[in-house]
């Protein structure tokens, strides 16, 4: 048993080096990511084998970079999470058009995201890549009849206004050059899930 736990600090610790090392050899040009828990885990674990040892098992947690980076950034991410998740949508529109689903969600807090799924996959770009999801971030607000979408993929800006169509119908404009291809949305009607109706 002990010499498991010496190699589990053994390796946790070479594992905490590590990713300290590749902390400080990251750049612009090339970015090494640490590994996560597994080496914090290693250290905290080795260190509760040991009865000299126990009362420091928190030291693992904190000395490991990618374990202390995670635990610091986790409740920022739970944050992000929630401030995304369907509870704090405004408003919500939806079309699925030819095996093509298209999803605008409005959060409460001015971002947008687009979500842009296809079945079957479908080739996008020039190497014939198969695209199954597509997804932008954006930022929204209101407008007379309806809500604008921008600041998103280089520039292009939607506009999703009440229309007669039984919906709403999506007006999208792109930067000059710019070949929006299977991600096309505009001329669609989307119906609205979530959200009240716009006057």
């Amino acid at each position: 048993m002990q010499i498991l736990a010496i190699a589990a600090l053994v390796i946790g610790l070479g594992i905490s080096f590590f990713n300290w090392t590749t902390a400080f050899r990251s750049c612009p040009e090339k970015h090494v990511s640490p590994v996560p828990l597994l080496g914090g885990v290693l250290v905290t674990v080795g260190l509760l084998s040991f009865e000299v040892t126990q009362r420091f098992w928190w030291l693992g947690l904190i000395i490991d970079l990618g374990t202390f980076g995670l635990l610091v950034v986790l409740p920022f991410l739970a944050y992000q999470a929630w401030q995304h998740s369907d509870r704090n949508a405004a408003y919500k529109f939806t079309n699925t058009t030819d095996g093509r689903t298209a999803n605008f969600t409005l959060f409460r807090n001015g971002d947008a995201s687009i979500d842009i799924s296809f079945d079957p996959p479908r080739a996008h770009g020039d190497r014939g890549d198969l695209a199954v999801r597509i997804g932008y971030s954006a930022k929204w607000s209101e407008a007379a009849d309806g809500f604008d979408i921008f600041d998103y993929a280089g520039g292009r800006r939607i506009m999703i206004r009440l229309s007669s169509d039984d919906g709403y119908r999506v007006t999208e404009t792109y930067p000059d050059g710019d070949d929006p291809t299977i991600c096309a949305l505009d001329g669609i009607i989307v119906a609205q899930e979530i959200g009240e109706q716009a006057t």
